[in-house]
């Protein structure tokens, strides 16, 4: 293959569902890979089918696979990606029940060399390590100063410490984190992050720097304007942060979406811990069984939208229910039930939000001319837009 097609992002200011495609040039791309990266490039029908899965039911198959001997060589890679508009994902132990691994992307695999464990700090109860780290591995190594590495998933003798940040994880111990540590999430005991934008930008990000944000700023260069513009983002939306996030105390576990409360400065602007949580949230049958769409219906009519409640049951996809052999004729007459009528109905401008990736998925599949996004990004949206629209809610 010489060139391939994937998903863009679409200008929120465009009305009607996200449509924007873009080319990839993968042989040029493999090439200009291969010449900046020192550890593996691999763009082979073989790596493409593993990379294409993880833990989760979902699957998408990657442009390429990075797999980085240094951090130097991650730097590289979002380097040229940046430079041939390659839409890149990290990726650690791929134990995701979510899809958070698996994109139209250049995956990046930090879990085979980027494994290194610094000296522990035991007095100022520290340690820094690389992001392919495996979670359990970390606990051994400071176990010997008798500290421990409070989150720890299920999955903690695979997943790595990169996905923990990733997905703000918090485990089966997370109690005892929270009460005898810092806080029962992966950001509560993160101190620093050293990042890097798309653009190859490297620089760290840290706690408490609320003091010295004036001289941030001042001092310019990408670190410089990337904290003016979170500083812009906070200011101008505090009040609603404040009154719409709730404290750690009310909901320990409180980790979809990025921290934003993090940067008020009452917190101290701490970036490494905003940065964390970035995971969407997937609500679908048993979501409006356990909780309901009430809380997203808020969020959308806050934005100034219409919304209209779509009524029904089951989107008909079931998770991968649908996909079975024999089924998929049951799942789409259960999804012209409701929802899909529905979608096609609807004016061009109007916005659907579907929080479940099955929902999303038999929109997409049922060639409803229609992509739906979830609550939350509907509402950022539609907030960019600064218009009223019409969005049906599933």
């Amino acid at each position: 293959m010489t060139v391939r097609e994937v998903p863009a992002e679409t200008d929120p200011a465009i009305p009607g569902p996200p449509r924007a495609r873009i080319t990839i040039d993968v042989i040029g791309l493999k090439k200009a890979l291969r010449r900046a990266v020192k550890g593996e490039v691999r763009f082979d029908p073989g790596t493409l089918a593993m990379y294409a899965n993880d833990a989760s039911n979902f699957r998408q198959v990657p442009i390429g696979v990075v797999v980085p001997r240094t951090l130097d060589d991650v730097v590289a890679a979002h380097r040229v990606c940046r430079r041939l508009g390659a839409p890149v994902l990290n990726r650690g132990g791929g134990t995701s029940l979510s899809g958070e691994t698996v994109n139209y992307a250049v995956v990046i695999d930090h879990s085979k060399y980027l494994t290194g464990v610094g000296a522990t700090d035991a007095k100022r109860r520290l340690v820094t390590c690389e992001p392919g780290v495996i979670n359990e591995e970390l606990n051994r190594h400071t176990g010997e100063d008798g500290l421990v590495f409070g989150p720890d998933p299920s999955s903690h003798s695979r997943c790595v410490i990169g996905g923990n940040i990733g997905n703000d994880s918090c485990g089966i111990h997370s109690v005892q984190a929270q009460l005898y540590g810092p806080g029962p999430r992966t950001s509560d005991n993160v101190h620093a992050l050293e990042v890097v934008s798309y653009d190859g930008a490297r620089f760290w990000v840290g706690n408490g720097e609320e003091d010295r944000l004036d001289k941030i700023i001042a001092k310019g260069g990408r670190k410089g304007e990337i904290y003016a513009a979170l500083r812009t983002l906070r200011d101008r939306y505090a009040d609603q942060i404040r009154a719409r996030y709730p404290s750690v105390a009310e909901v320990p576990r409180r980790v979809s979406g990025y921290n934003l409360d993090e940067l008020l400065p009452e917190k101290g602007f701490n970036v490494a811990r905003a940065l964390e949580g970035s995971a969407l949230l997937w609500g679908h049958c048993h979501h409006r069984a356990t909780g309901g769409t009430a809380p997203e219906q808020r969020l959308l009519e806050e934005t100034g939208l219409s919304v209209t409640k779509l009524k029904g049951g089951c989107c008909g996809l079931a998770g991968s229910w649908g996909f079975e052999k024999g089924k998929n004729k049951i799942s789409m007459d259960c999804g012209e039930q409701a929802l899909l009528p529905a979608v096609r109905d609807a004016p061009d401008d109007t916005l659907v939000a579907a929080d479940g990736f099955s929902c999303k998925t038999q929109i997409a599949d049922a060639r409803t001319g229609r992509r739906a996004l979830p609550a939350g990004l509907v509402a950022v949206a539609a907030a960019a837009r600064k218009a009223s629209r019409t969005a049906a809610h599933w």
